[in-house]
């Protein structure tokens, strides 16, 4: 078995939550080769799409979110982000059910950042991003928790969960089971029934781009740190994605290569 594309540290906060501490300093060439096989799928589950094609669409959706004088905006930063914590999550064996894509043209999903299934459980995943001298890991994870909350709580602008099911029913899910739930779920939140984020599996993730003041996550004080801050949080299961990403460039030398 080849060892994982992935510099990071696992950690088991308390019996119902753990972390991952993410170092992303470049794109190996291990690495390289794994979003070569991911891409396509990661963009458009199922579909047929070569990765050349989907090479030149996201670099063309990014390019589109940039600032008029062609620097990364904060959404172009926030896309980037998330695309590389589903590479992560993909990679521990969390199975995608969406497309990252929007079923609408030239845009991304709306509702939840992503529904992964893992262990015969469903996940919602939420991501969050910010340069270094912006934020923390900690203030972006509670900013991804309380988004979540607020969304199954029934605080949402649109039904995640009608989007959700437009997700997975658009990609071809198997998980039949997945898909009877977030139908029921989506009919609950027209019907304001909403729920409560201490009956669900979620996945918090914070991605810091730090540029030319690169340093590895502290993990000892990145651990202490949440493992006071889970403690105010409910949830049913939790997964925290801690993620440290030198440079936008290196995806962006990516996808034009």
């Amino acid at each position: 078995m080849s060892p994982p594309p992935f510099n990071f540290t696992f950690h088991k906060l308390n019996e119902n939550s753990f972390m991952y501490m993410v170092n992303i300093e470049e794109i190996s060439d291990d690495l390289k080769n794994y979003i070569d096989k991911k891409l396509v799928s990661i963009c458009y589950p199922n579909s047929g799409f070569d990765l050349a094609t989907i090479k030149k669409a996201l670099l063309k959706f990014l390019k589109s979110k940039n600032t008029k004088k062609g620097k990364a905006s904060t959404i172009t930063i926030g896309y980037i982000a998330e695309f590389f914590n589903h590479l992560f999550l993909g990679n521990n064996g969390y199975i995608q059910e969406f497309s990252f894509f929007n079923l609408e043209e030239n845009s991304m999903k709306k509702g939840f950042d992503g529904v992964y299934s893992y262990n015969s459980e469903y996940w919602l995943m939420e991501s969050k991003s910010s340069k270094k001298d912006e934020m923390t890991h900690d203030k972006n994870f509670s900013i991804a928790y309380n988004d979540l909350k607020g969304k199954i709580s029934g605080k949402a602008k649109n039904n995640p969960w009608l989007n959700a099911y437009s997700h997975i029913r658009a990609i071809n899910s198997s998980n039949k089971t997945l898909i009877k739930k977030i139908e029921s779920l989506s009919s609950s939140y027209i019907n304001e029934k909403y729920d409560l984020i201490k009956n669900f599996n979620i996945i918090p993730c914070s991605t810091i781009i730090l540029e030319d003041k690169w340093s590895e996550i502290n993990v000892k004080e990145t651990i202490k740190k949440f493992e006071e801050v889970v403690l105010k949080k409910e949830y049913k299961e939790l997964v925290v994605i801690c993620l440290n990403k030198k440079s936008l460039t290196h995806f962006k030398n990516y996808l034009e290569s």
